[in-house]
């Protein structure tokens, strides 16, 4: 009988006849603290009861979600009209999103993540955070997933495009949907730019090779920035770039295997705006893969030594005004700290390149010329991080002296502070004798008492002062 009412209160629903009056959403809020009533229905029948109960029940929809298992929330809020999704995954905390989460498909968890990204960004964040951390076995969440959630955002700019030799030309193929099999005769480049997660098991399928993930991209080992395998060269690469004014570091995954290079990345780079540049203009040059690498490595080198020649500049400017700064402040030290981080970002990068061209010159693969061009690139590291060195040397040049301005200042007050003391020491000292409350003071009964003690106070104070001034102390 309960069961038969529920489902008429269900197909209420389905035909629009509930009204959104406070009495049919308290009777569609009970069909949800029910446990016996939901185990009777699919996530269609529950959305639809969410929907209508947020149409006139607003103040109660968030402790309704809360009622609904776990393990089929997902696929209630799935189901949910667009708006209505998203004040679900509005009210919705990060931990109670990530645990739905494990009960959906990737098409589905891509779904809610797009969602909560135009929603709550920082929830996206804190998000995707928690995926990066989490154990992915548990999780029922592959570190590539998070990696096209969190960087192919709305496909926006994203691209896969295929390099080919053409005789004297290049023939470039951009391919946006799901790739089929790739042709590797002539192939030479196969550059990615926020790839999609389908995307890139087209590629590896298609083209035998493993493309490291989110995590493996991030690691610091040596071993995981560059290693050979079964004739396949897999390199994780630092580039510096600037991203709305702030320079950040961007890792870069670059897999060398028979003739051709796959690069992966998720940030448009100006050194791929500039290899792109110089595969289409000078398309004879570039033969092979390796070419190709050789090339981006040396315009990457010099786009970062155009980048430490301009920080050499801000930093000699800085330490030349830094004396004639009239007050030394926090703000000083906090200018001398951004430099530090984007001169540490450098050296890292330096330092990650100079490990990459000394692997790539013991790799038996690489032409003569190339081995010419990688050799003039290990000496022009050496140099670039020598001026990083210095550039840290003259940062802490500019800290010290910043903080003994800032000491001498301190030790003036100081010193003017023990000076004042000195000098209305002795006036106290005379007027605390003539406060004192004794019967015999004889100085007490006289005419000029008071004008003696005020001039006696006066010299007490002007003849150290008068000697300090001689001293030169003052």
């Amino acid at each position: 009988m309960i069961l038969r009412s529920y489902k008429n209160c269900i197909y209420s629903v389905w035909r629009d006849e509930v009204n959104g009056t406070p009495e049919d959403n308290r009777n569609l809020a009970a069909l949800l603290r029910n446990k016996g009533a939901i185990q009777h229905m699919d996530a269609q029948d529950i959305s639809k009861i969410l929907d209508s109960i947020k149409k006139g029940y607003e103040e109660k929809f968030c402790e309704d979600l809360d009622l609904i298992p776990d393990e089929l929330l997902g696929s209630v809020i799935i189901k949910l009209p667009k708006s209505t999704r998203h004040s679900a995954l509005a009210n919705l905390s990060v931990e109670k999103i990530h645990s739905i989460l494990e009960y959906l498909d990737d098409e589905h968890i891509s779904l809610i993540m797009r969602d909560i990204e135009g929603v709550d960004e920082g929830k996206f964040k804190k998000l995707f955070e928690k995926f990066k951390n989490a154990d992915t076995d548990s999780a029922n969440l592959s570190c590539r997933h998070d990696q096209e959630i969190f960087n192919n955002k709305n496909g926006e700019n994203a691209f896969v495009r295929l390099y080919y030799r053409a005789g004297e030309t290049v023939k470039i193929v951009e391919r946006d949907s799901m790739l089929e099999l790739v042709d590797t005769h002539d192939l030479f480049w196969v550059d990615m730019l926020k790839p999609a997660f389908g995307q890139i098991e087209d590629i590896e399928s298609a083209l035998s090779i493993d493309i490291p993930t989110i995590n493996e991209r991030e690691e610091i080992e040596v071993s995981s920035r560059y290693w050979e395998e079964e004739g396949i060269t897999t390199i994780n690469s630092y580039f510096i770039t600037q991203d709305e004014g702030e320079v950040v570091s961007e890792t870069v995954s670059l897999i060398l295997k028979e003739n051709y290079l796959v690069s992966v990345r998720f940030r448009k780079l100006k050194s791929f705006d500039e290899l792109i540049k110089r595969v289409v203009l000078m398309p004879n040059i570039f033969t092979d893969g390796r070419t190709l690498l050789t090339m981006l490595l040396d315009i990457r080198i010099d786009f970062d030594a155009d980048m430490i020649e301009k920080s050499v500049k801000e930093i000699s400017d800085f330490k030349k005004n830094i004396l004639s700064v009239k007050e030394m402040n926090d703000d000083i030290l906090k200018l001398v700290s951004h430099h530090e981080d984007i001169n540490m970002m450098m050296r890292d990068s330096m330092l990650d390149k100079s490990r990459i061209i000394n692997a790539l010159l013991r790799n038996k693969s690489f032409s003569k010329a190339n081995f010419e061009d990688l050799k003039i690139m290990a000496k022009d590291l050496s140099s670039l991080i020598e001026s990083v060195e210095f550039n840290f040397e003259r940062l802490d040049s500019i800290q010290n002296i910043t903080l003994a301005s800032i000491g001498i200042k301190q030790g003036k007050a100081m010193t003017a502070f023990t000076i004042a003391n000195v000098l209305f020491l002795p006036p106290t000292l005379i007027a605390s004798i003539y406060g004192m409350n004794f019967e015999w003071m004889p100085e007490l009964k006289w005419m000029t008492g008071y004008p003696m003690s005020i001039v006696l106070m006066i010299l007490s104070s002007a003849t150290p002062y008068l000697y300090f001034k001689k001293k030169k102390w003052l």
